[in-house]
């Protein structure tokens, strides 16, 4: 298929990932770690290789911690207490939210791979 042949389009999509998870994780409601799982699976079927996962995932992280950071900057006291936790946050996301999409993005070209080729 040309969408996973094409640089041009992974890159793109691997931008657009960024830009709306970046939009999803700054919204500050219940819904939005679900809206984020499902917006991931989508983009998982869209992502040609575990690169481009890797590559939009380091986009989001580069776009959405600058962000946090000045909207805590004017509330010192939030700002110190969410240091501490910043470890535990870095590892549930590697877990939660890295790891199945690596996992799924790897399955789909095992498959695609022994099946299609």
């Amino acid at each position: 298929m040309k969408l996973y042949k094409s640089r041009l389009v992974q890159v793109l999509l691997a931008v657009l990932y960024a830009i709306i998870a970046s939009g999803i994780l700054s919204v500050s409601n219940n819904l939005s770690p679900w809206v984020l799982m499902v917006v991931s699976l989508l983009f998982c079927a869209l992502w040609a290789n575990v690169r481009y996962v890797l590559l939009s995932t380091g986009l989001m992280v580069v776009t959405t911690v600058p962000v946090w950071w000045l909207a805590m900057a004017p509330h010192q006291a939030e700002y110190l207490d969410i240091l501490g936790w910043y470890p535990v946050i870095v590892f549930n996301f590697v877990i939660f939210v890295l790891l199945p999409e690596v996992v799924v993005v790897w399955g789909r070209n095992a498959v695609i791979r022994k099946y299609v080729n």
